[in-house]
């Protein structure tokens, strides 16, 4: 609990972590207020929050990056290892925070890109016949996203420890996009495109499938033992 609390110190001190969460939140108030005040009544706004709630994810990934490529090259991790010998502990405790302050995060963005939208139809009128299906579809996605964003955290820190550096995870990042994603689809088959994570993401935050559920959290728990494995391994400086 002890690791647990300082890195938690750590994320919320993070300076890029701050401008992050409060570019989220921004752009979800305006998602919130303007794009979902577009529709003529709430369930179809509510139908825009969930189609935008994917996009939160950056965050998540990102914050999960920053805890550990903001201090690479500073010794700042080979000090705290004399502290804390165990890196599994180190790793662990990462992990764990990054998850958890991408999960506030994401709670709030979300709360502020839903409630935006309520508000925008109930002062301009036309919130409509609000049916009990579009709060479960919201509060569906909720979760989802929660879910989605405590994988995109990992797996954000696991390829912090694996590259390093914020450009080499952008980097890694763009090419499996562009090679992957569309290279190896379009020149493969478009069947493929459904076991992109392009696919897989929306499919779990909006249609809250579980067989992408499974697929995210099976790569992410592969990036985490890769990169288990190659802390244990690395000489840290």
């Amino acid at each position: 609990m002890r690791l647990l609390g300082v890195e938690l110190r750590r994320f919320g001190a993070r300076r890029a972590v701050r401008w992050c969460a409060l570019a989220t939140v921004l752009y979800a108030l305006v998602v919130g207020l303007v794009v979902a005040s577009r529709p003529e009544d709430f369930a179809g706004a509510a139908d825009v929050v969930r189609a935008h709630a994917p996009v939160l994810l950056v965050f998540a990934f990102a914050a999960g990056v920053t805890l550990v490529t903001a201090e690479t090259g500073t010794g700042a991790l080979g000090l705290w290892l004399t502290v804390e010998p165990r890196r599994g502990r180190v790793l662990a405790s990462r992990l764990a925070a990054a998850a958890l302050g991408a999960m506030v995060v994401l709670a709030v963005a979300y709360a502020v890109l839903a409630g935006g939208a309520y508000l925008v139809r109930r002062v301009v009128g036309g919130l409509g016949a609000i049916g009990t299906y579009v709060w479960v579809g919201l509060f569906q996605t909720g979760l989802a996203l929660l879910l989605a964003g405590v994988l995109a955290a990992l797996a954000g820190v696991a390829l912090g420890v694996l590259l390093q550096r914020v450009t080499a995870v952008i980097g890694a990042v763009v090419a499996w996009f562009v090679v992957v994603e569309v290279g190896l689809v379009e020149l493969v088959s478009s069947e493929l495109w459904r076991w992109t994570f392009s696919a897989k993401l929306p499919s779990l935050v909006i249609e809250g499938d579980v067989n992408a559920a499974a697929f995210l959290l099976g790569a992410a728990v592969v990036l985490v033992l890769v990169a288990g494995v190659v802390l244990r391994r690395r000489d840290v400086v």
